[in-house]
């Protein structure tokens, strides 16, 4: 009878915790769809995340729980289609990451931002339209998040922080950010285009002698964004071999020892046995 009750009372405190945790949810997202709303967006929930288009720029903002560091925060937005080529990946800048730099798995953008460049580790191609992107408004509103994680790529931005955010001013800040960096970039594409048609133009005077100096310099940047995203490319491929191997050491390794150990209890075991039974 005891048991019974001992077991109905976990149980009932099981449940009155998830109640909590579910409560305690909702709040969270019920903060993020009211500062949605007050940057002009009409948000709705999509499970344990809000959507919503701020800006013409659609968002996603939510949380995770994770095994190791408990809550994470995360926030998406969709690059707008005529942006430029992009591919970026800032993270927090560790030893093992300045070792992957300097043995070439990994690129690092320097600004000449002593403390953001000191923070970051910033992975991008091509390198000219990274640089105007992450201008100093930019990189200030980044190094408060300090450390987290943006990523852009196959037209899709997102932020990772392993923290939560969910005060209202966090919120607001980290919406901001995200759709400043989409609408940023499409300024970028608008502003490369209209470069591209003054050099065309200009080209269109050179005659058979050929194109313009100007021209000529921007077919060189269009060629060298091209072979920096291929260098990328290869930073990271030499990055991810390095990391499986060392994976496939330390499994290896684990094993090797998880079977010295199990010899070991296997040798003392069977000599107990001998000593206890003579033979």
């Amino acid at each position: 009878m005891q048991t019974l009750l001992y077991l109905s009372l976990v149980a009932a405190i099981f449940v009155a915790v998830i109640i909590a945790l579910r409560s305690v949810r909702r709040e969270q997202l019920r903060l993020v769809e009211e500062e949605m709303r007050r940057l002009g967006a009409s948000p709705f929930r999509s499970g344990g995340a809000v959507m919503g288009s701020v800006s013409g720029i659609a968002v996603t903002y939510g949380f995770r729980e994770t095994d190791r560091q408990g809550s994470e925060t995360f926030c998406t937005a969709l690059v707008p289609y005529d942006s430029p080529r992009l591919e970026l990946e800032l993270r927090p800048q560790t030893p093992i990451e300045l070792r992957h730099v300097a043995a070439k798995r990994a690129v690092d953008l320097v600004f000449g931002d002593e403390t953001f460049d000191d923070a970051f580790i910033v992975e991008a191609a091509p390198a000219n339209i990274a640089r105007a992107l992450l201008d100093d408004p930019i990189r200030t509103a980044l190094l408060t998040f300090h450390p987290c994680r943006v990523t852009v790529i196959a037209g899709e931005l997102r932020f990772d922080k392993a923290a939560f955010l969910g005060e209202a001013g966090e919120i607001r800040r980290l919406l901001e950010l995200c759709v400043s960096l989409c609408t940023r970039l499409t300024a970028l594409s608008s502003a490369v285009e209209e470069r591209q048609v003054e050099l065309a133009r200009v080209g269109d005077h050179a005659g058979y002698r050929g194109p313009s100096p100007d021209v000529i310099r921007s077919i060189d940047a269009t060629l060298g964004g091209e072979i920096e995203l291929a260098a990328l490319a290869v930073a990271r491929t030499r990055r991810h071999q390095w990391e499986s191997w060392w994976g496939s050491v330390f499994v290896f390794t684990g094993i090797a020892i998880a079977a010295m150990a199990f010899w070991a209890y296997a040798s003392g075991f069977a000599g107990y046995v001998m000593r206890h039974t003579g033979r």
